[in-house]
């Protein structure tokens, strides 16, 4: 009787999901790396946190930045926020053992689980740095193109955000198991900047861990030829908005 209940709470339609402290602390961990992954994407720039040459004079007329001229730019970890690090962003997401699905949402299963910015957004005339301050992660990513290609680029991406606004997603540990979460997602205002202006709020929780949600923020600031897009822990991305565009558009 004892062992079918065993059964019964380490399966789910046959398939082995994690159980007991040690198990779901690794799948937290796990969670925590797959996040961090998908906020990288697939992107290699050495946000190394040195400081380059000063930037190009902005000028929302003048051509769009190449990747060079947009990296001084970026935020150094101490702009970022007191005790904020800079980290190298070419670390390689699939070399995580972590795979995820959204089976009840169409717009989002081609990404399989993953925040589509790098899919979405592309790979040219950009530069990207990541932050970490304790638990807390941010990426800052910076575009630059003609002003209509960019918010052609970011309608696309927080249309496809939004989709969907409650749907399932299944994360895979491995030899692990699985978790299933419940994802909640909405559009939200962002206040106290001017320009063209996108923000997404996800929320996703896992129903039998208690404490489990956690919160991904989106933002998007376009001026002219540069798009400012922080994605990250809700705070973290609060507090470089400013400082980020600040420094992106000046």
């Amino acid at each position: 009787m004892h062992e079918n209940g065993e059964r019964r709470a380490a399966t789910r339609n046959g398939t082995r999901r994690p159980r007991g402290p040690g198990v779901r602390d690794a799948a937290r961990a796990l969670v925590g790396l797959a996040l961090f992954a998908s906020l990288i994407g697939c992107t290699t720039d050495g946000g190394d946190g040195k400081e380059r040459a000063a930037p190009p004079r902005f000028d929302a007329t003048a051509s769009p930045f190449t990747a060079e001229e947009l990296r001084p730019r970026l935020l150094s970890g101490a702009e970022a926020g007191d005790g904020v690090e800079r980290s190298d962003l070419d670390e390689d997401p699939d070399s995580l053992s972590v795979q995820g699905g959204t089976p009840d949402c169409e717009e989002r299963a081609q990404y399989e689980g993953r925040l589509p910015v790098v899919d979405l957004m592309g790979t040219t005339r950009t530069a990207a740095a990541g932050y970490r301050h304790g638990k807390q992660l941010l990426v800052q990513r910076l575009y630059s193109d003609e002003p209509a290609a960019l918010m052609t680029r970011t309608q696309a991406l927080f249309t496809t955000l939004t989709a969907c606004p409650r749907y399932t997603q299944i994360i895979s540990f491995g030899d692990e198991g699985t978790a299933e979460y419940d994802v909640r997602a909405q559009r939200v205002e962002v206040p106290g900047t001017t320009g063209l202006t996108y923000g997404y709020l996800e929320t996703k929780s896992q129903a039998d861990v208690p404490g489990s949600t956690t919160a991904t923020k989106v933002v998007a600031v376009l001026r002219g030829r540069v798009a400012v897009l922080l994605q990250g822990t809700p705070a973290m991305v609060d507090r470089a908005l400013a400082p980020a565009v600040k420094k992106a558009t000046s």
